[in-house]
């Protein structure tokens, strides 16, 4: 099942044929001193997956999509160096 609209056409005929996502995450972990709210990263982790899925727009809906690429993501690794955390990631989403 696709959980996002398909493109359509102006005949409101599904048109999506093929997903490729190649996604890169990276995680920290990271100590806070509570008085001074300071931040120390410990580790950085980063891993990589890929999701290809082939879609048929002709089956019915929930029976389209058949993925294509290793269901069992990368190992993950830990980097040589510690990158910084982008302010963003310290708040929640809004």
């Amino acid at each position: 099942m696709i959980p996002w609209d398909i493109p359509t056409s102006d005949e409101e005929l599904p048109r999506l044929t093929h997903i490729y996502r190649n996604q890169h995450f990276l995680v920290w972990l990271a100590a806070m001193d509570l008085e001074s709210k300071d931040i120390y990263i410990l580790r950085t982790v980063e891993w990589k997956k890929l999701i290809e899925i082939s879609v048929d727009p002709k089956r019915q809906r929930g029976r389209r999509s058949k993925l294509i690429s290793d269901p069992s993501p990368e190992q993950p690794m830990i980097c040589d160096e510690n990158l910084p955390i982008p302010t963003c990631a310290l708040y929640p989403p809004t």
